[in-house]
């Protein structure tokens, strides 16, 4: 059926509608659905998305958007996770999950729904759907066209302005809870949902205040209201930037000064290209009915008998007259590697000589790099990527993620790479495997990175279901083919139940790498391997390998016939570690200057120690500060973690109201990291959450002490307290 075409200009209403986000939207609305309503009743195939998608665009077509019909019509997808975005900041949605499979396979399915209806369906690689919609919308504007904006990202509304609008379908069920109605946003809507910034303005809001869906860094501890107010203030970004010295507040203005560049950064990834490709004239958007003979086959294929029937009624013909596609009457499968690629990627196979060059090698659904033994000390890790190569991301300034580190006795890396490598390439992960050059070095229990001889990459934020599957796949794997655990990594913590198995985060927003004695996660990224177990067997070695983590944290700590003990340097230390030890929910008994357990229970140590690093640490810091502070001006104290949450908070309350003001100005920015939680005052406490200290050490020294006093009290003006004014520690 060959389609009219007409220019676009005065009087035209252009939906430039996100295709992607209906996509996802309909993915999850059908995994609540019944499993009658979510399959294909020939063979199972789970297509409730696709239904999903299909009554949407159905909608579009009958009632267009709210009280408005367009003239012309286009829907437009993410080309892939990667844009041109990636190259500034490679950190840029990173913190994101990977696609479920199931939705992955999907995906061809979502656009061939759209070919099917007959409305333009736009992407293009190296750019966002935001992107493409902002290049159409300023075409469409130029012409004298309306424009209609369709979908939910904020980023879009920088573009609302005379003739372009922003329209948000209603969401959930009136009454009921995260119900919210149609949305259609001009100028003045978008000022009034945005602190009164104007749309023009809208992109150096979002610049300050970062965006934690798409990690965008933003300014720590900038939100919506204040980053409003500055540029209310100032103008524009640059301007505020520039007179950033002058800023009254001092959290705001050093804030500011240190983390300009990354402001700047932030602004270029919010801003939407209004240049991008247009795949798809604009003119080939006008609307129009579907035609029949590419509709109903891909309906009958689909095996969607109600919207055969309804769309029958709309054509006055019998949908079952029509054949189905051949095209879509199978599911479509995953591209995994076959098992003769399989059989080339097993260690043995992959080993770099000592002659051999670096080598990076790609085929059908994976690719696999290392560099020669004899460059270990560049690099002698081998590298496999079963991602989709649009997913493939180097490693570097800004990886982001969870990783899982396996330890196994070094003797036996190459049974235990063998036995995970079907793991890896069916989950597409990405992962690593240590060379022989670095094993004896990653082997030695003395050291902290001990075991660190396989990793796999999770993300920021996992999906806990899928992983907490992979894992106990990869604990029966290495159980069943023999293979012995090796000493834990002591930056880690461990998945409860495993004899192989830590996990860590070690890369903040800003894509600055931490390590240390805490380095499992020291920005303070919500942990989802909390409550993630596995069934193992118990390790043979588990009291001498909980003495090895304790010893790391604080150095001294040796075995008795019945537990552990360690003799402080002084009483004041002994109490501080009992103490946190206490609050870790490890029971230590301390006299005089020393602690010990009278039972040693190795899970709890092996789990719990970060915690008493944590916690002991905290505790010093909030006596410098009480100390820094007049004689009952302020009492401290420690929240310690609780399983789920961020790292511990330190509470200070204070009894005069001014110098909670003044310790809110002067310490509120004081031990937060790049996307760590943010400080807040409550009922004369400041609460300070306790990240960006973590990795630096297991106590405070005096030039740490006297950075945190001049930080406090820059003039020396206020009277000091005795620090040795500590209560001892309880039981």
């Amino acid at each position: 059926m060959e389609r009219e075409k007409a220019p676009t200009g005065p009087g035209d209403v252009v939906a430039l509608v996100d295709g992607s986000f209906f996509m996802h939207r309909a993915y999850h609305l059908a995994l609540s659905a019944a499993p009658a309503r979510n399959t294909r009743p020939s063979d199972g195939f789970a297509n409730g998305a696709i239904r999903k998608f299909c009554e949407r665009l159905l909608g579009f077509l009958e009632t267009g958007f709210g009280e408005t019909r367009p003239s012309h019509l286009g829907i437009f997808f993410d080309h892939s996770r990667r844009s041109h975005r990636s190259d500034l900041f490679p950190g840029y949605k990173a913190n994101r999950p990977e696609p479920p499979a199931d939705l992955e396979l999907l995906k061809p399915l979502f656009r061939d729904a759209v070919r099917a209806f007959g409305y333009g369906c736009i992407e293009a690689e190296n750019y966002e759907a935001d992107d493409l919609i902002a290049t159409y919308a300023t075409a469409a504007s130029a012409r004298g066209a309306h424009v209609l904006m369709v979908g939910s990202d904020k980023d879009l509304l920088q573009l609302v302005g005379p003739t372009i609008y922003a329209f948000d379908f209603e969401y959930g069920v009136p009454g009921r809870s995260g119900y919210r109605p149609a949305r259609l946003f001009d100028a003045a809507a978008v000022a009034a949902a945005w602190e009164g910034t104007s749309p023009e303005r809208l992109g150096d809001v979002l610049a300050l205040m970062g965006d934690a869906t798409d990690n965008v860094p933003g300014v720590p501890g900038i939100g919506l209201k204040t980053a409003a107010k500055l540029i209310a203030e100032h103008g524009d970004l640059e301007t505020l930037l520039a007179n950033a010295g002058a800023v009254r507040q001092p959290g705001r203005r050093d804030a500011l000064l240190a983390n300009a560049d990354m402001a700047r950064l932030s602004r270029r990834l919010v801003e939407l290209e209004r240049n991008a490709p247009m795949p798809v004239p604009l003119d080939d958007l006008l609307l129009g009915w579907p035609d029949p003979d590419v509709l109903f086959p891909f309906v009958n294929a689909m095996e969607f008998s109600w919207l055969g029937r309804r769309l029958g009624q709309l054509y006055q013909v019998d949908a079952s007259e029509y054949p189905s596609d051949p095209r879509f009457a199978a599911a479509p499968a995953a591209a995994v590697p076959a098992p003769e690629d399989l059989a080339a990627l097993r260690y043995a196979a992959v080993l770099p000589g000592d002659d051999a060059g670096a080598f990076a090698v790609d085929g059908p659904g994976w690719a696999v790099s290392a560099m020669p033994s004899s460059m270990a000390h560049v690099d002698a890790w081998i590298r496999f990527d079963f991602r989709r190569p649009d997913l493939r991301v180097e490693q570097g300034p800004g990886h982001e993620g969870w990783k899982i580190h396996v330890s196994v006795d070094p003797g036996q890396v190459a049974e235990a790479w063998d036995a995970l490598l079907p793991i890896a390439a069916e989950a597409r992960l990405q992962a690593k495997v240590a060379g022989p050059s670095l094993l004896a070095r990653l082997g030695d229990p003395a050291n902290r990175q001990a075991g660190k001889t396989l990793v796999l990459y999770a993300e920021t934020a996992p999906d806990v279901g899928r992983w907490r599957a992979i894992l106990a796949r990869v604990e029966e794997a290495l159980d069943k083919a023999g293979v012995a655990p090796g000493p834990r990594v002591a930056g880690d913590r461990p998945i409860s139940g495993s004899s192989y198995l830590q996990r860590r985060a070690d890369r903040g927003r800003d894509g600055r790498y931490a390590s240390g004695p805490a380095a499992y996660n020291p920005f303070g990224w919500p942990d989802p391997f909390e409550v993630v177990s596995v069934a193992g067997r118990p390790r043979s070695d588990a009291r001498a390998d909980a003495l090895r983590c304790m010893d790391f944290v604080v150095p001294g700590w040796r075995l008795d016939a019945d537990g552990m003990s360690w003799a402080a340097p002084d009483e004041e230390d002994a109490a501080l570690t009992a103490k946190a030890m206490s609050v870790a929910g490890i029971d230590a008994i301390h006299e005089a200057n020393a602690v010990w357990f009278e039972e040693l229970h190795p899970a709890v140590v092996a789990a719990g120690w970060h915690d008493v690093m944590e916690v002991r640490r905290a505790a010093e810091i909030g006596a410098v500060v009480r100390s820094s502070f007049p004689e009952g001006a302020v009492r401290f104290s420690v929240r310690p973690r609780i399983s789920g949450e961020q790292p511990p908070e330190i509470r200070l309350r204070f009894t005069d109201e001014a110098l909670l003001r003044a310790a809110a100005e002067g310490l509120a920015e004081l031990f937060r990291a790049p996307g760590g939680p943010v400080s807040r005052t409550e009922d004369g406490m400041l609460a300070i959450p306790y990240a960006g200290w973590i990795h630096r050490g297991p106590t405070l020294d005096a030039a740490q002490a006297l950075r945190l006093r001049q930080l406090i009290d820059p003039e020396g003006a206020l009277p000091r307290v005795d620090l040795a004014a500590r209560s001892p520690a309880p039981r």
